[in-house]
């Protein structure tokens, strides 16, 4: 067996195994097996990438000379045709030939790097959810969160959930469950010109694609508030306005009524909310009637399992460095902000909580 058919099957099998596993301990016995496989994990495609790069120069090379050459057909006497626009036709049909065949030869590159980069995320991804003790969740879980949160109402087109997954924060005082999201919405935007060519009106539809993502999680501690920085759509509205003029210029301040805003923005709070949107794009804060907090932002999602590899972590060059990689704490740095920023306002709003510090 070639070389590249035996790494092929052995990627193969780690694929398998990384995408079945659940523990870290499943983790490390691929990465180890990587690791000990005893060579860099990529396949030999040097003499793929000349062919391809060979076939590619002759294509390009044949439909320059066609080009250039029929106001002088002796330039194509060497395709063994008459001379002439028949002959030119030749040359380019050869030279789609031979591009045709390079760009087959770079896919059946691309797609065996895939494999490799395949695998590479799926340890990454699986290492960070097993480190977070996140778990995916059915979309359909938190799609019902849509119609409870004005901060999901977004997109005139179509909104929906991807990517869902439940976690566990624990913190110094206080810890609690969360569903961590991303949410795609499309905007319609429809436009009306005159052709004035052809003399009538056009319409124009075109459809803008978003995402945002957060975290919800249980507040008993308030209801009614949702503070942004602009409102999409929001269920509440009387106003408040704290004597912050930081907060006063990141955030709007809605609510059920005022002395619950007043209530929920205590000093600490107003002074911990207007920290967090300094690092945190687009943060939202609502909570429901129903005692239900959601933490918005604008990143794509704050579940940011796939890392950048190096030189030093990418098995290609060092497996060992890899494993290494997987088996040491990785960091999800948007995750981390929305679930400090969670305990530290449950710790604020909980009447228990030293009123000195808040």
């Amino acid at each position: 067996m070639s070389y590249n058919k035996q790494l092929k099957k052995r990627i193969l099998q780690w694929q398998s195994e990384a995408s079945k596993a659940e523990t870290p301990e499943d983790l490390h016995r691929v990465s180890g097996s990587m690791a000990l496989f005893g060579s860099p994990i990529k396949f030999n495609l040097g003499k793929l990438y000349f062919f391809a790069s060979s076939f590619a120069s002759v294509a390009i090379g044949l439909t320059v000379i066609v080009f250039n050459s029929r106001p002088h057909p002796q330039w194509i006497r060497s395709l063994g045709n008459e001379i002439g626009w028949e002959s030119g036709f030749a040359g380019l049909t050869l030279a789609s030939l031979l591009g045709i065949i390079a760009l087959v030869l770079f896919i059946i590159a691309s797609r065996k790097n895939g494999l490799i980069t395949r695998l590479c995320n799926t340890l990454m991804h699986k290492a960070s959810l097993v480190q977070y003790g996140l778990h995916e969740i059915d979309d359909s879980v938190v799609d019902p969160a849509i119609g409870q949160f004005g901060e999901l109402q977004r997109g005139n087109h179509e909104r929906y959930m991807n990517d869902c997954y439940e976690g566990q924060y624990t913190g110094n005082e206080h810890q609690f469950a969360y569903q961590a999201y991303r949410l795609h919405y499309v905007d319609q935007e429809t436009t009306t010109e005159y052709n004035h060519t052809e003399k009538r009106t056009e319409t124009k539809t075109e459809y803008h694609h978003y995402d945002r993502s957060g975290i919800i999680l249980d507040f008993p501690y308030a209801k009614g508030i949702h503070l942004c920085e602009s409102f999409e759509e929001t269920f509440y509205h009387s106003s408040y306005k704290p004597s912050s003029i930081e907060f006063d210029r990141r955030f709007h301040c809605r609510g059920n009524d005022e002395m619950g805003l007043a209530r929920f923005l205590k000093p600490g709070t107003v002074l911990a909310l207007s920290e967090a949107a300094r690092n945190i794009p687009g943060l939202t804060v609502e909570i429901t009637m129903d005692r239900r907090m959601c933490l918005g932002c604008g990143d794509y999602h704050v579940v940011e399992s796939i890392q950048k590899l190096t030189k030093e972590t990418n098995p290609r060059f060092s497996p060992e460095g890899f494993d290494r990689f997987i088996r040491a704490n990785v960091s999800m740095p948007k995750l981390d902000k929305l679930t400090e920023l969670a305990h530290t306002l449950l710790r604020y709003s909980d009447s228990n909580f030293s009123r000195q510090t808040a």
